[in-house]
């Protein structure tokens, strides 16, 4: 019988520290950012890129947090740290995916663009609509945006709060029919938030 060497560890690439939703805790893990194609008949991954904080930022931001809360006002707190380009945003890489798709993919004609609500700044869906020709971008609402409705701008929980509008049926994926409400329909529509 031979004796197993101790093989070195590896190194994990992008391996950092993610908050354990279940248990509250932290565990180490990488973070991946997908870009799917979907049609009516099927679902595929088509592009992904590993995300990894910055350390710096990171450290910038406990540190923020830790004086926040002891008080200190905001002037006398350091500075956010300069954005390092080793170090993208999900967002970055997310229109670097979408780029790298459209680059290969040229004749590929994309309809919309649908991303969770970390996607939802005008940043980014402004620049993720213009690289595919003005095209819809649709992401999920969250409570601090705003929608623009006959020509205002009203805060989304404001505007989710009046009366329901009008029901539609809308067709969705694989041809289904779902009831949604004439108000909810337009915000997706629009993608003006």
């Amino acid at each position: 019988m031979r004796a197993i060497k101790n093989v070195p560890n590896r190194p994990i690439h992008h391996l950092h520290k993610l908050l354990d939703k279940s248990s509250g805790g932290y565990v180490n893990g990488q973070t991946v950012v997908l870009l799917l194609l979907m049609t009516q008949k099927i679902t595929i991954p088509v592009g992904f890129a590993f995300y990894m904080p910055d350390p710096a930022l990171t450290a910038w931001a406990k540190e923020d947090k830790k004086l926040k809360k002891a008080g200190i006002a905001k002037k006398n707190r350091p500075k956010q740290p300069e954005i390092n380009p080793n170090y993208p945003t999900k967002q970055v890489i997310a229109l670097t995916l979408l780029k790298q798709f459209q680059d290969y993919h040229p004749k590929f004609k994309v309809k919309v663009i649908v991303a969770d609500a970390l996607y939802g700044s005008k940043d980014f869906m402004d620049k993720a609509s213009a690289q595919f020709k003005d095209i819809q971008v649709i992401s999920q609402l969250r409570s601090n945006q705003n929608v623009f409705f006959q020509g205002h701008k009203i805060d989304v929980t404001k505007y989710f709060a009046k009366p329901p509008g009008t029901p539609q049926k809308v067709r969705c994926r694989l041809r289904s029919i779902h009831n949604c409400h004439r108000k909810s329909c337009e915000t997706l529509r629009k993608g003006t938030w």
